[in-house]
């Protein structure tokens, strides 16, 4: 079903605002800000579970900030964030997306990722990138490293920490709305800060809509009878996209507060077009609701910064197939919960110790159904599952010759029961619980050699884990299939996938510039593998083992620069911006022999160069680069590899994207923005092509 545009829902949300926005028009306001200074070791993150320095935290950090997700062209939050981090990606039309870090590659679906994603420090709550919430997202953090020391399961090659935003200045907000290519809607509120006494908020609502089909870029290329790009429309590819955000702040006490945070992401009639050599033989839709919401109560009791925080998200999916010349009909419903609680405690044991201890608990359940094309419920393919998960953390920093050295040592404890819940219409999977506990350390170093000159050498090793599958340990299926009988079965002495990564680094930071180089090794071992006991005409068994290992080793590498330093213009004037990760090693030892890490790019290169002159006019750059990726011939006809089948190399890549803007006004911006310059035809899976060229202009009001 085609989606409709819902300008009143806009309208309505900004008539709300605009009571509060009346009465903060007479507070003065500044120009916007350029984008970010260099100087790194300015910025707090969260990366440690407690705010820092970014310059004093061992493991590499690459931050996106608000006014680069703002300026940067995109469809999904996850496209923001590939623009601007040097990260792996998985991503479909439609939003289906996961991120790989580290030699881990990304994943779009399941609660077991390698990659852990987080909001506000707590799971996300969403098994694909692109259903997270995009309002109120103030900052998005990129931890690189394995990180289950203190995150537990999924922190394997690293984290997405996405932060909202939280205002307790004065009150102020802005409106958004725009349009463009495709029939596109984008709409944007935001409005917060102090309204009484020890009393501060945040609303935000965001929307993207695409009421008509994309065409891909005009690049052509023809693989026998099979013809790419060449501009062409893709069928069913619209989709209307809305999240919203709500804060309520409480300063309890001089040292003390609470938060309470909710989100939302409804994304209605996603379409999805299939794989391009499918034609229209694999379409589909899908409604997406993901609700959220926490409360966080910290403050200080003496030399101890205490936090609680008590949390909850649901997932709901439904598919629709849409297969052209046959009734549409609902495909499968899928649920996902996530309920937890965080306790934590950063003890401030002098002016040069800390200790950062506390417990998580965390439970996830999975439940779905699937449907024939008569709408009657037929067996479905994996069973409803649970796990509970207790963690124990702890780490202390230790601060010495003028914090010029600064050392951190860690650990934790997971204890976790993975449960197989009786599923209907699956007789032949057997209820089952298995239980194991893992502990992964960490530690950092970062040394300043002189305090005089800015230089930064940092290293960092840790373990990560992630957590098997319910079914992988206590699952049973038995069943006959074609005359032959087949039988799966779990095996409750799985062990969890470990991986172990070790980085060594150097940075300088001045007025002028600043840069990063690292090297970095994973090492995986015990990866999780579906291997044949038996298998005769007649009977066929197969087990999950930890069967394989992976190799992942190479270069990250930061620069930034105030390019107008270099001749005198004013400050943050002209600011230039790359990061890029290079791989020199990125191999699997599977059951059948070696093989590559698929969808992990040999090369990757983000750029930016932005303006601007803080009064009128603004513009910005960007060019991401991707070589050397390779993957599964999955086509129709395996039209990838003429015929042959197996691993193939995507074509290398560069897109470009603009943003310019105008300030008629204080508070007053006009601008424009292109995505894909150049019209390219690329894709971040093969056989899903994105859209070509594509421009928007947006008019945003401040107050």
């Amino acid at each position: 079903m085609r989606i409709r545009p819902s300008l009143p829902r806009v309208a309505a949300f900004a008539s709300l605002l605009l009571p509060f926005a009346a009465g903060a028009q007479t507070k003065p306001v500044p120009p916007p800000a350029a984008d970010s200074p260099v100087a790194l070791g300015e910025l707090i993150v969260t990366a440690g579970r407690i705010e820092q320095a970014i310059a004093d935290i061992a493991p590499r950090v690459e931050v996106v900030t608000a006014r680069e997700l703002e300026r940067t062209p995109g469809t999904f939050l996850t496209d923001l964030v590939k623009k601007n981090a040097s990260v792996d990606l998985i991503e479909y039309p439609g939003g289906l997306a996961g991120i790989g870090l580290r030699g881990f590659r990304p994943e779009f679906s399941g609660t077991n990722q390698r990659v852990l994603v987080l909001v506000d420090g707590r799971a996300s709550g969403t098994t694909s990138l692109g259903n997270l919430p995009a309002a109120g997202v103030g900052r998005v953090e990129v931890l690189k490293g394995s990180s289950s020391a203190l995150y537990g399961s999924s922190a394997m090659g690293g984290v997405v920490n996405f932060i909202s935003r939280e205002s307790r200045g004065p009150l102020a907000g802005s409106l958004m709305l725009g349009g463009g290519s495709h029939g596109t809607l984008l709409a944007e509120a935001r409005f917060g800060g102090a309204f009484a006494r020890g009393l501060d908020f945040d609303l935000a609502y965001t929307e993207r809509s695409q009421f008509d089909d994309f065409e891909i870029g005009r690049q052509e290329k023809r693989i026998g009878t099979f013809r790419q790009g060449g501009g062409v429309v893709r069928p069913n590819t619209a989709f209307n996209n809305r999240s919203v955000y709500g804060r309520l702040g409480w300063q309890l006490a001089p040292a003390w507060r609470a938060d309470v945070r909710v989100h939302g992401f409804f994304g209605h009639d996603i379409e999805s077009p299939g794989a391009e050599s499918d034609l229209a033989a694999s379409q589909a839709s899908n409604n997406f609701t993901v609700t959220g919401a926490d409360t966080r109560v910290a403050g200080r009791l003496g030399d101890h910064a205490l936090q609680l925080l008590v949390h909850g998200t649901r997932e709901y999916a439904v598919r629709r197939a849409e297969t052209a010349g046959a009734p549409a009909y609902r495909a499968s419903i899928r649920a996902t919960t996530f309920r937890g609680a965080q306790l934590q405690d950063a003890w401030t044991l002098s002016r040069r110790y800390t200790l950062t201890y506390g417990v998580d608990y965390e439970l996830v359940k999975t439940n779905g159904k699937t449907y024939g094309p008569a709408g009657t419920r037929i067996r479905p393919s994996s069973p409803d599952d649970a796990r509970e998960t207790v963690g124990v953390f702890a780490e202390g920093t230790a601060k010495w010759l003028e914090d010029r050295l600064i050392v951190n040592l860690g650990a934790r404890r997971d204890a976790a029961t993975n449960t197989i819940r009786a599923t209907p219409l699956l007789p032949a999977v057997f209820e089952g619980s298995s239980s194991f506990d893992v502990v992964n350390p960490r530690a950092g170093v970062v040394f300043k050699p002189l305090a005089a000159t800015p230089v930064r050498l940092h290293a960092s090793a840790g373990r990560g884990f992630v957590a098997p599958l319910g079914d992988q340990l206590a699952g049973l299926t038995d069943e006959v299939v074609a005359g032959q009988r087949r039988r799966r079965a779990g095996n409750p002495d799985l062990k969890p996938e470990s991986s172990r990564t070790f980085d060594v680094g150097i940075g300088y930071e001045s007025a002028a510039w600043g840069a990063d180089l690292t090297w970095f090794r994973t090492a995986v071992s015990d990866k999780i593998e579906s291997v044949f006991a038996v298998n005769t005409p007649a009977f066929r068994e197969t087990v999950w083992v930890n069967a394989s290992t992976a190799t992942a080793s190479g270069l990250e590498a930061v620069l930034e620069s105030d390019l107008g330093r270099f001749w005198s213009a004013p400050a943050r004037t002209w600011v230039a911006t790359a990061s890029s990760t290079w791989f020199d090693e990125r191999e699997q030892v599977l059951p059948a022999g070696p093989a590559p890490i698929r969808n992990i790019a040999r090369t990757k290169l983000n750029l930016t160069l932005a303006y601007d002159d803080h009064r009128r006019f603004r513009a910005r750059v960007v060019a991401r680069h991707v070589r050397g990726l390779i993957d599964q011939d999955n086509s129709r006809l395996l039209i990838f590899t003429g015929g042959r089948g197996g691993l193939f190399t995507y074509p290398g890549f560069v897109v470009w994207d603009a943003d310019i803007g105008w300030r008629l006004r204080p508070r007053h911006e006009l601008s424009l923005q292109v995505d894909n310059v150049a019209d390219k035809y690329y894709y971040e899976k093969n056989d899903f092509p994105f859209h070509g060229r594509s421009v928007f202009a947006r008019y945003r009001w401040s107050f």
